[in-house]
This record gives structure tokens, C-alpha cells and sequence, in this order.
């Protein structure tokens, strides 16, 4: 381990007992609870933004809500490898964690998302046309549990906040683009805070060899993720190719 990597983990050490480090996850929770009493004003919230999507900035959330995607959330963790490798050490706990918090409560709740209940003519979409198992945002939650990786690795204070502040327009996109209720990306983004902290807890008290191991397996999964990245740019490339000489062949001849 080399002496930027033995820095970070000493700041990740202290930040895990940080108090404040708690508050997205706190401020998060807390705006889920107030939503659910108040099912109006999570209506409410839900139509203003995604009102963003029917004007200029449209473009814009549609990048940020596939930003979230976890292929790409987990590949961008890369960039930590030299410097935070507590980050990746983390990324195979912090996808079981996350995984089990996201995708047990969706069937369990089964909660309708705005399309199904207001309708097509009500819900702007941007992007897959999606009605079932609105709770919790599975986005915001890779979003916010990918900040919190950083955050919590011994990243610097900036990269901490610019992760914070992607990881929210990432969760604020999926209201924008018509797939989630405001009280989706709430709970979405607090379990996925909470579940990278756990992670990041055990991980950084793990024994060389557990260590040495997640932290292998953590690396095959971000280049398992790029891989993801690279076939499917391959693909749409392909596909677009094929469109073009498709098109060409219709066009009449000008001779």
C-alpha cells in the first residue's frame, strides 16, 4: 500500500465515525417519511420536475438518469483505484447490500409508477415507457451509494461533494424522465448511502486475506462493468451502421 493509499484509509477511518457523514442518509429518510404522510405533495413534487422534461434541459436529464446506471457508476470508481482502494475493496458489499435493500422491498411493495397511475397524457417520459415496481429507485440508489464510496474511501473533501451533488441529479432525473415518485428516489437514495456505509465498515475491518480477496473480486467486477460499456457502445455502433446502409440502399438513383 502505498503512502496516498495509507492516507485515504486513515481519513476513511475517521469519516466513518463522523457524525455528519450520516446527514444524506438522515436528510433522505427523513424527506421519505414526510412524503408518505403526504402523498399530495409527493404528486406535487413528482409533476414539477418532470415538467423539466418537456423543456430545453431535457437532453441533459436524460444523460444524468443514465448516468446512473450501475455499470457506469461502478466503472467511473476506477479513477479510485491507485489512491482509495478502500473504494474498491468495497464495491463487492456494497453490490449485495445495495442489491437486497432495492430489489426486496420492489415486489414486496409493488407500488405503481406515474405513468400507470396518471397516465400518458399526464407523464413526460424520457426513455423505457415503465409502469410496476416504482419503490425504491434502484438509480438513486446506485447513485448515492457510489458517492458514499467515495466519501467514505478517504476521497477529498471536493470529490466528496461533487460525488454528492452528481448522485442527486442522477436521483432527481428519475422524477424528471416519468419513472419514479419523489418518495422513490428518497428511500432509493438512503438505502444506497447506508448500504456503502456498512460496506466501507467491514471492509476497511476485514483481515489481509478477506481484504486481498474483496478487493480482487471488486476490480472484476468494475472491468466486468466496462466490458458492459464497451459491448454495448460496439452494438449501438453496429446497429447504427446497419440503419445507414439501410437508408443508403432506399434511395433512388440519380442516374
Amino acid at each position: 500500500m502505498n503512502d496516498a493509499a495509507r492516507g485515504a484509509l486513515e481519513v476513511a477511518r475517521v469519516r466513518l465515525r463522523n457524525p455528519w457523514l450520516t446527514m444524506p442518509a438522515l436528510v433522505t429518510l427523513s424527506l421519505a417519511l414526510a412524503l408518505w404522510l403526504n402523498p399530495e405533495i409527493n404528486r406535487q413534487l413528482f409533476e414539477g420536475a418532470n415538467s423539466l422534461a418537456r423543456g430545453f434541459t431535457a437532453p441533459f436529464w436524460l444523460f444524468a438518469t443514465l448516468a446512473g446506471d450501475t455499470t457506469v457508476v461502478l466503472a467511473l470508481l476506477t479513477a479510485m483505484y491507485w489512491r482509495r482502494p478502500l473504494a474498491i475493496r468495497s464495491v463487492p458489499l456494497t453490490l449485495v447490500i445495495v442489491s437486497l435493500l432495492v430489489h426486496i422491498p420492489k415486489p414486496l411493495v409493488s407500488a405503481p409508477r406515474p405513468l400507470a397511475l396518471l397516465g400518458a397524457d399526464a407523464v413526460a417520459v424520457l426513455g423505457p415507457a415503465l409502469t410496476t415496481q416504482s419503490f425504491p429507485s434502484g438509480h438513486a440508489a446506485t447513485a448515492f451509494a457510489g458517492a458514499a464510496l467515495v466519501a467514505f474511501a478517504g476521497a477529498s473533501a471536493l470529490s466528496a461533494t461533487l460525488a454528492l451533488l452528481a448522485a442527486t441529479l442522477i436521483a432527481v432525473s428519475r422524477c424528471v424522465v416519468g419513472a419514479h415518485w419523489p418518495i422513490d428516489v428518497a428511500m432509493g437514495a438512503a438505502f444506497g448511502w447506508l448500504g456503502a456505509w456498512i460496506s466501507v465498515y467491514w471492509s476497511e475491518r476485514a483481515g489481509p486475506i478477506t481484504a486481498r480477496w474483496l478487493h480482487r473480486v471488486g476490480l472484476v467486477i468494475v472491468a466486468l462493468c466496462w466490458l458492459g460499456i464497451v459491448s454495448q457502445r460496439i452494438v449501438l455502433l453496429k446497429e447504427s451502421g446497419s440503419k445507414i446502409k439501410v437508408l443508403s440502399a432506399g434511395r433512388p438513383s440519380m442516374g
